[in-house]
């Protein structure tokens, strides 16, 4: 039997435990992802129990032995072949088998674009199994950043309504052995600031000339400029790895002025008047603004109004 069907017929197996694969309920997963009726369930972030390592361990457990025996996101983010990977190399072939400590990679690896939850599983609400891997993994970034902070932002009304986890009371298959105990970073003041990728952009952006001087290579050469080196001293960040540069203020996306570009009124698709909203982000805004702007622009030719100021959403 070859490696993938062996994984199929695992997942379908584990499914049936929790008497949710049956043909119906697949069907009413796929229909609900194309008829855009896929049951997201509110974030209770401000309960105690969300922020509970043992509550999250056993979700991470039971949800990620359900994605390792489906194996439809293998095409996804890191997070999906970093999973598959760490099973296929334990001897049992199991997340039973895998430590809780090694969950942080897989953590580390989503990118919460949502993909998964919007595209590709079949598992999510109103499936019974109620898969949400992106909420996952901010439940888990949650109890990291309660971790280091040393709080976590509950109040008494959320502590007052029950706690809705789903198969919370299920207990999930461990190997004898194996640690359950999740591992979490707690990152220094400077590398919190670092992750403010905003204020980092704001802030280099108005020195722009003498950012992109430090963080470039020596010219002619794959060296880094020796700043480099004092800058991965202090932050961990590696001196050969490659930055991207900065544009000055006036150069952003968000201060780009396009009123005199006009849609075009004659296309056939401006007769409904479509509007798409485009997201700068620190990437568009600080970094490559020319990508926001040629997008800002292509959109305007067919007859589609991109909403906002110059890509910045409102």
């Amino acid at each position: 039997m070859s490696f993938w069907r062996a994984s199929a017929l695992r997942g379908l197996r584990r499914a049936s435990t929790f008497a949710a694969s049956t043909p119906a309920a697949l069907c009413r997963s796929s229909i609900a992802h194309e008829s855009g009726k896929a049951e997201r369930r509110p974030v209770q972030w401000q309960h105690p129990d969300y922020y509970k390592e043992e509550k999250l361990e056993e979700e991470m457990r039971r949800v990620l032995d359900v994605c390792h025996g489906c194996r439809a996101c293998f095409d996804l983010c890191d997070s999906f072949p970093t999973l598959f990977k760490m099973v296929d190399e334990t001897t049992a072939g199991e997340v039973s088998a895998v430590p809780s400590s090694s969950f942080k990679d897989v953590v580390d690896q989503c990118t919460l674009c949502d993909m998964c939850f919007s595209v590709t599983c079949p598992y999510v609400p109103p499936h019974p199994l109620e898969i949400d891997f992106p909420h996952l993994m901010l439940r888990y970034r949650a109890v990291e950043q309660a971790k280091a902070s040393g709080s976590a932002p509950t109040n008494h009304e959320a502590a007052a309504e029950p706690f809705h986890w789903p198969h919370e009371h299920e207990a999930a298959e461990v190997d004898e052995g194996v640690s359950r105990t999740l591992a979490f970073d707690k990152p220094s003041a400077l590398k919190q600031a670092l992750l403010d990728t905003d204020r980092v952009g704001a802030l280099a952006s108005r020195v722009a000339p003498v950012a992109n001087w430090a963080l470039a290579r020596e010219r002619g050469t794959d060296k880094p400029r020796p700043v480099r080196k004092v800058i991965e001293s202090v932050t961990d960040l590696s001196a050969v790895a490659d930055l991207p540069s900065y544009v000055s203020p006036s150069e952003q996306l968000v201060n780009s002025n396009l009123d005199g570009v006009k849609v075009n009124t004659n296309a056939p698709a401006y007769a409904s008047r479509p509007k798409v909203i485009i997201y700068a982000t620190c990437l568009g805004n600080y970094n490559k603004p020319s990508l926001g702007l040629e997008l800002n622009l292509s959109l305007r030719y067919p007859g589609i109004y991109p909403f906002g100021s110059a890509g910045k959403a409102t």
